[in-house]
């Protein structure tokens, strides 16, 4: 049948399947469109404050949150700076240490800071960043989140004035005891003590849960930002000459099919991207069974884009294979985030042309996730302190110290298990050790 067709036949044959094509193409794109539409609701629900900057310091981009953290509309932050919104002095002290920071075009985390709410009071901020490079790698400036402190804080000294009543109620106690010989007025007021001492606890440790999974929830916002700059770009270039090439005649078969299986594959991971971080926000309420190797892989898809932007090696190793377990998937995956977190931030200070982690997974005699870098490791006067509460060897606005504390503490009440550490030579080891 083909053979007996005119030329203009054929050609008007070939501009139909060509223009198919395209049409094909552009409903790709709008799947692309969708999953940065998905990226953006993100942005827009999340509670934290995302802005870009650039070279000079000065915002370029405000996300609609900066309303109900700071009181400002997005548009009344362009072009200012954000030493513009702090007071005098904060303004001097936070310049010093971003201005070192941005020479060198490093990323930064929870540096503290105070900043002037619209309405006049002072907010209590952490504000983590990253470096924006363009294609031919010059530096353009910063993207990153503000996490406002202020409630938190608030909370805490709420937490500090009720464990200054409940000293003032033991002492009280305490001179009742002495001056009563009834035995059951004692017990009962020793009954009165523990169950106070019971409910601060139980306050304090959900307080300090609470700000570990929003501290960790904030860096992996902008870990995804950071990691879908780089795709979103490509696409659109791909695209860009998709339609040059359809225009001008030049398109072939196998260009075109090459251009769009690269898309589909972006785009499949942009959403699976997004798809992990919406499971590690999801509440923790009921167990699963679950295989360690794929809940490591999940933590390696959110950890992955920092670690190699500071050229670190992560090798994922299997000595059982398919060692699976039933329990709360959530909870270990954020003691492992918090671990690699360590690591990557102790390598920010070494200097060196190897830098390493290594996760290994063990099934026998009991199941083990080990996780082993060479950053330098653990000051021997700080070892015995690492898993204090609110004990850090980060420098000032780097460190919580809750990360390993609530790391032992999960492993103990959901797992059975414990966290343990091991100096290494030039690193460190730490085991999650499970005995559920």
């Amino acid at each position: 049948m083909t053979e007996r067709m005119g030329p203009d036949a054929l050609l008007l044959s070939e501009n139909e399947r060509l223009k198919a094509e395209v049409q094909r193409l552009r409903d790709m794109l709008a799947s692309e469109q969708t999953c940065e539409a998905r990226f953006n609701l993100l942005i827009e629900n999340s509670h934290e404050w995302i802005w870009e900057v650039d070279e000079n310091g000065v915002y370029t981009y405000a996300s609609p949150q900066v309303k109900e953290v700071f009181g400002y509309e997005p548009e009344e932050l362009i072009g200012k700076t954000p030493f513009d919104i702090m007071p005098a002095d904060e303004a001097a002290r936070v310049g010093a240490i971003f201005g070192d920071i941005a020479k060198q075009t490093k990323p930064f985390s929870k540096l503290a800071n105070r900043c002037i709410h619209k309405e006049g009071h002072i907010l209590d901020i952490e504000t983590s960043g990253a470096p924006i490079f363009n294609e031919k790698g010059h530096f353009k400036g910063y993207r990153g989140i503000d996490h406002d402190r202020s409630a938190e804080k608030r909370y805490e000294q709420e937490l500090q004035k009720r464990s200054d009543e409940l000293e003032r109620k033991n002492r009280l106690l305490t001179n009742l005891i002495h001056s009563k010989s009834d035995l059951q007025l004692e017990n009962q007021q020793l009954e009165l003590r523990i169950a106070e001492e019971v409910q601060r606890n139980t306050e304090q440790e959900q307080l300090t849960f609470h700000q570990n999974k929003l501290l960790q929830m904030g860096e992996m916002v902008s870990m995804i930002a950071h990691q879908w700059r780089q795709p979103l770009a490509a696409l659109s270039a791909r695209a860009s000459h998709l339609y040059l090439s359809a225009e001008m005649g030049s398109s072939t078969k196998e260009s075109i099919k090459e251009s769009s299986l690269f898309i589909e594959q972006q785009c499949q991971k942009m959403s699976k991207t997004i798809d992990t971080f919406l499971n590690f926000a999801r509440p923790v309420e009921e167990e699963s069974h679950f295989q360690l190797r794929d809940m490591v892989e999940n933590v390696v898809q959110i950890m992955d884009a920092q670690l190699k932007y500071q050229h670190i090696a992560l090798d994922v190793r299997e000595e059982t294979y398919g060692v699976s377990m039933d329990g709360l998937e959530g909870l270990i995956e954020q003691v492992l985030i918090n671990l690699l977190s360590n690591s990557k931030d102790a390598f920010e200070s070494l200097e060196s042309d190897h830098k390493g982690i290594t996760i290994t997974i063990k099934g026998s005699p009991e199941k083990m996730i080990v996780v082993e870098d060479n950053a330098g490791g653990i000051p021997e006067s700080a070892r015995e302190k690492i898993f204090n509460p609110y004990f850090t060897t980060k420098e000032a606005g780097k460190g919580t110290g809750i990360g390993l504390y609530m790391g032992q503490d999960i492993m103990r009440k959901h797992f059975n298990g414990e966290l343990r550490f091991i100096p290494l030579e030039g690193g460190s080891r730490f085991e999650l050790i499970i005995r559920k």
